[in-house]
């Protein structure tokens, strides 16, 4: 395999594992549903169950949408990511530091789409907390 399969396929696998990470996300809109018609809502006040569903299914939309541009632009990624002077098509050897620039990008992406359910639920959270004024 060439560097550039290589990291095409390594951003077809994040995009399938972005995919896959959105699926538990959707256990949050039955939680909202529940808790919305609760005594919790009573009790807790003006918190808006609302806001909380919006950021539940803002950030399952966000992880879809990437992981779906991850399998569909693969290849113009791939290509942003090895260097141009090194492309060919045929078959080479990696060499130890191909692989780690590979790898340290795709490690890189990662992190990124493990992070974007967490930031936009706590912008959620946050956002009905100001609302109920506590």
């Amino acid at each position: 395999m060439t560097q550039n399969q290589i990291a095409s396929l390594s951003l077809k696998l994040l995009g399938i594992y972005s995919i896959i990470q959105s699926i538990p996300l959707l256990k949050g809109i039955s939680a909202v549903f529940a808790w919305r018609g609760s005594n919790m809502e009573m009790i807790a006040g003006g918190l808006r169950p609302d806001v909380l569903l919006i950021g539940i299914l803002v950030s399952i939309g966000l992880l879809f949408l990437g992981g779906l541009c991850l399998i569909i632009f693969s290849d113009a990624f791939a290509k942003k990511m090895v260097q141009t002077k090194e492309l060919s098509d045929s078959t080479t050897e990696l060499s130890a530091r191909n692989i780690q620039a590979i790898a340290f990008s795709v490690v890189g992406l990662v992190m990124v789409v493990i992070a974007i359910p967490h930031l936009v639920q706590l912008a959620a959270n946050l956002s009905a907390m100001k609302l109920a004024g506590s």
